[in-house]
């Protein structure tokens, strides 16, 4: 069963009990959007109209209209704070992607986020995702101090989600890196230019 809003919210104010309330529904939507099953095998569902020809060049196109910044920053590491988050991904104001390449080339990959946020984004141009605010103010958001916690952080939950994370039944989905890019991961079965033009 995949996870659904009410214990999304759950999870996160009991993990992160300083949310702000817009962001934690907002949250909850963005897990429950990525942690549906199958969300690119076979091209099924809501994600078959979210991936259709979404290139490379359209996912550049997407962040731009969604206030992102057109300089893609490469990372190394892990971001381990808020101030590490902010010192990368928010500069001035401005927001950035990013391509994790310190991420392992063959499991996780370096463009996984991006495509985790541009479904996103193409998921709310097609109303198929409702949420309160901006993609680039839930993504600031992110790197604030009370979106990190003990064990894991937002991030982690929505979209980098690993053994620390709590597990609805049918896995992580779309939550994790790993069921994206590598071997077994959904883009094998995806739109062929999204695979080819990304990796």
């Amino acid at each position: 069963m995949a996870i659904d809003i009410a214990t999304a919210k759950s999870e996160l104010t009991k993990h992160f009990p300083g949310l702000k309330s817009a962001f934690t529904e907002d949250f909850a939507k963005i897990a429950v959007y990525l942690g549906q099953p199958p969300p690119f095998a076979g091209m099924k569902g809501k994600w078959q109209e979210v991936l259709t020809k979404l290139t490379k060049q359209e996912m550049d196109v997407l962040e731009w209209n969604h206030g992102f910044e057109k300089e893609i920053v490469p990372i190394t590491g892990l971001i381990q704070s808020a101030q590490d988050f902010f010192n990368i991904f928010i500069k001035e104001g401005n927001v950035y992607a990013f391509n994790d390449t310190g991420a392992p080339a063959d499991t996780h990959g370096p463009y996984t986020h991006r495509v985790q946020w541009c479904v996103l984004m193409k998921a709310l141009d097609l109303g198929k995702l409702n949420v309160e605010n901006t993609i680039k103010d839930i993504y600031t958001e992110l790197g604030k101090p009370e979106c990190f916690g003990d064990k894991f952080a937002v991030w982690d939950y929505l979209v980098d989600a690993n053994r620390e994370v709590p597990q609805p039944s049918n896995g992580y989905a779309a939550r994790s890196p790993e069921n994206i890019w590598g071997e077994s991961g959904y883009l094998k079965d995806c739109n062929a230019t999204l695979y080819v033009g990304m990796k």
